[in-house]
């Protein structure tokens, strides 16, 4: 999503795995629709798509209810442009610079692999928000949930599968975890723990790092961030556009269905109207990096294995 918490450093240090569930035996032929070499650096993903005709790269976003382009793309290519309020209601949405989005853009073709769509809309985003970065915007769920995603770091891969299949979505490994998940404007959230207590956690490949709201650290943890947020701020752009301080705090574990993380440094930001009311934390690229997983639409489901987990052969 837009926020400006992608340059700050977060350690992690150890990912347990325990598998719970057992691969099914029962065969479960998954119908693909794109397999993309994908670029994983910088603590994102960056996916090759198809604008107008031209090759382009958007970096995925789970955590993004719209796709965004760069202003100076849409300008480039003519598109027809309209008014963010008439798209999706009078939501303010800013930049990291703090500049208000408000325009939406059309692309007349828009896809990657075999799907591909027409009349596709993208916020349009200043180019501030992006300088020099080689994408071309965020891919986000008004196109994402059309599909089951796979993500496979280790094979710089992202797959784009039919929601509709049989069970045993698993096919590269014969054991794994299962995290299960709801939706709230399509961006998925997952019941979690942090050092033991549950919380409400959203999954987002949009973000660098992972990230704790201020007022969930304040009320649930105890931690005043100006005196327990480690020596140094950096700063964030809210929903609003104010300018915010950000905080770093370590923590003995975070669990989501299965998976373990040890010993995980979190941002501690204030979330602001950024990620819904109810969001505490954002599982971030920092640790998705650190799995290989499956994100079914139809079970509601995050399958996931360790990152190089691989006992089953390709056909």
């Amino acid at each position: 999503m837009y926020r400006a918490d992608r340059w700050l450093a977060v350690a992690l240090v150890c990912v347990l795995f325990a598998p719970v569930a057992t691969a099914r035996a029962e065969e479960c032929q998954l119908k693909l629709y794109a397999s993309l070499d994908a670029k994983f650096e910088n603590n994102q993903i960056l996916v090759p798509v198809q604008i107008n005709g031209h090759d382009r790269w958007l970096a995925l976003d789970t955590g993004a209810t719209w796709s965004s382009l760069r202003e100076s793309i849409s300008t480039e290519e003519h598109f027809k442009t309209g008014r963010v309020e008439d798209l999706i209601g009078y939501i303010e949405i800013w930049d990291v610079a703090g500049n208000p989005v408000r325009r939406y853009a059309v692309a007349p073709s828009f896809g990657f692999g075999s799907a591909s769509w027409t009349g596709t809309q993208f916020l349009v985003m200043p180019d501030a928000e992006l300088g020099k970065a080689p994408e071309a915007g965020f891919l986000g769920q008004n196109v994402l949930q059309k599909f089951d995603i796979e993500i496979d770091p280790a094979r710089r891969k992202v797959n784009f599968f039919s929601k509709d299949h049989c069970s045993g979505v698993v096919y590269w490994n014969s054991t794994y975890f299962e995290i299960p998940y709801k939706e709230e404007g399509a961006t998925p959230y997952t019941p979690a723990k942090l050092d033991g207590k549950p919380i409400r956690a959203s999954i987002d490949t949009g973000s660098d790092f992972s990230s704790l709201d201020i007022a969930t650290a304040r009320s649930m943890y105890g931690i005043d961030p100006e005196t327990d947020g480690g020596p140094d701020a950096t700063y964030s752009i809210t929903a609003s556009g104010e300018k915010v301080k950000d905080y770093r705090r370590r923590f003995s574990s975070l669990e989501l269905g299965g998976v373990a993380f040890r010993n995980v440094s979190l941002n501690l930001t204030d979330f602001g109207r950024d990620f819904g009311p109810r969001t505490q934390l954002l599982v971030g690229m920092d640790l998705i990096n650190r799995m290989h997983v499956y994100i079914s639409r139809k079970d509601k489901t995050i399958y996931a294995t360790a990152r190089d987990a691989h006992d089953v052969p390709h056909e």
